[in-house]
């Protein structure tokens, strides 16, 4: 009876066989990754100029630390982050926070006079806000929401009134340009640690 083993190759001898470079991904090119970039940025006004002043900042750095001064500007410029500890990072979070940032704001400038707690402030309800506590802007957002002018803020004009207020307060580079998502090499929606080394890599060239 024959042995059913002697027909099968060791594992190791398959190992031998198997073509170079088959056991793992091949290293990232900058060349390509450079391509990529460029490619993206043509799709986004105003992008492709923000990646060339990228790309000038990264070579302008110079000597030991410039390395790290280059990742602390795309991460303190793009994606809101103190040091590259914090990636991966969720690049629709990041340009959500500002909007998000600002609504908050307002809301709570607004809110704070609804002092019956009905979702909706009259003008005596907002002169009593006026005088009783220091606002920046809850008379300006009166005005802003009370767009039938019958001097009251139904739920929907306040809702409306924080999220005028608050797009006018993002700047337009952020709600329109957006860099990180090309700086997304892989296009997942993340932003990682090996994406920052290879944007640096490929604008380094």
């Amino acid at each position: 009876m024959y042995s059913v083993t002697k027909f099968l190759f060791p594992l190791a001898t398959l190992a031998l066989l198997a073509p170079a470079g088959a056991s793992g991904a091949n290293p990232p090119d900058p060349q390509k990754d450079r391509q990529t970039l460029e490619a993206r940025s043509d799709n986004i006004p105003g992008a492709r100029q923000a990646l060339d002043q990228l790309e000038q900042m990264i070579r302008g750095n110079s000597g030991a630390p410039a390395a790290d001064q280059s990742r602390q500007i795309i991460l303190g410029n793009f994606a809101n982050l103190q040091d590259a500890s914090q990636l991966p990072v969720n690049i629709a979070a990041v340009q959500q926070a500002p909007m998000a940032e600002r609504r908050g704001y307002y809301a709570q400038q607004l809110v704070a006079a609804d002092l019956n707690g009905d979702w909706q402030i009259t003008r005596d309800e907002l002169l009593y806000a006026l005088s009783g506590r220091r606002t920046d802007k809850t008379a300006e957002l009166f005005i802003l929401g009370d767009t039938d002018q019958d001097g009251t803020l139904s739920h929907k004009e306040i809702e409306a009134a924080i999220q005028q207020a608050a797009a006018r307060d993002v700047p337009r580079r952020g709600r329109e340009l957006g860099l990180l998502p090309v700086l997304d090499l892989d296009g997942d929606g993340m932003f990682t640690q090996d994406e920052l080394e290879r944007v640096l890599a490929a604008l380094s060239q």
